[in-house]
């Protein structure tokens, strides 16, 4: 098992890049020790792994687990101590970003939603303020639930595009833009916009606008390109 990251060095890329390494080589616990290390302290050291930590690190932690229960057993234990912690009031918003990624991870995204549910009745002002990191999934699986917190879904929308369109750039820019690996993020978008559309059918407003965000991706992504 690697030692602990010295202090003066990236401790969390280490942590990471050591859990993807044991688990090349075959040692699955050595590296499911490093992802909970990473999982729980990588901020402390870097907040900049924000993003990565629930995404990339996750995607790896899964792959182990995938092969190695005790790294599963783990991912489930943590995610039920945050949400038990969010139940009892004492987390933060980000908190239930962090559950809904884990939830995601293991493919289970009607949990998030119950979760959302149980923290409205007892705590509301957290829900309230948790919500934009569950929006999209409430979205696709409560409309009543997204229309009573989502006071301004072109707005909504015009964040996801944004979001598409930047990273879109990025991996362009970096040589990884090729159509085929944007495809996927694309559909996604559009079927954001296909939901809002039946959501808010009845305000020809906020579907037109939406629309007219929707059609022009291609051209704002064309001339953001150039």
């Amino acid at each position: 098992m690697s030692q602990e990251p010295t202090p003066w060095k990236d401790a969390a890329k280490l942590a990471f890049d050591d859990a993807k390494r044991l688990f090349r080589d075959g040692d699955y616990a050595g590296a499911l020790e490093r992802h909970e290390w990473f999982h729980d302290h990588a901020l402390e050291f870097n907040p900049g792994y924000y993003g990565v930590r629930l995404s990339f690190a996750l995607s790896h932690w899964k792959e182990l687990a995938d092969v190695y229960p005790p790294a599963m057993t783990a991912l489930v234990r943590i995610r039920d101590r945050d949400c038990l912690r969010l139940l009892s009031g004492a987390g933060s918003p980000e908190l239930i970003h962090d559950v809904a990624s884990m939830d995601r991870c293991l493919g289970q995204g009607d949990a998030t939603l119950e979760l959302f549910r149980k923290v409205e009745t007892a705590h509301p002002e957290l829900a309230k303020e948790s919500f934009r990191f569950i929006d999209s999934l409430v979205l696709h699986r409560d409309a009543a639930l997204f229309c009573r917190y989502c006071s301004d879904p072109v707005g909504f929308y015009r964040d996801e595009r944004e979001l598409f369109l930047r990273l879109a750039v990025s991996l362009r820019e970096c040589g990884r833009g090729d159509p085929e690996r944007l495809l996927p993020m694309r559909e996604e978008l559009r079927q954001v916009a296909s939901r809002l559309a039946e959501v808010y059918v009845d305000d020809s407003e906020v579907t037109a606008r939406i629309a007219r965000l929707e059609t022009s991706i291609d051209e704002e992504l064309t001339r953001r390109a150039s």
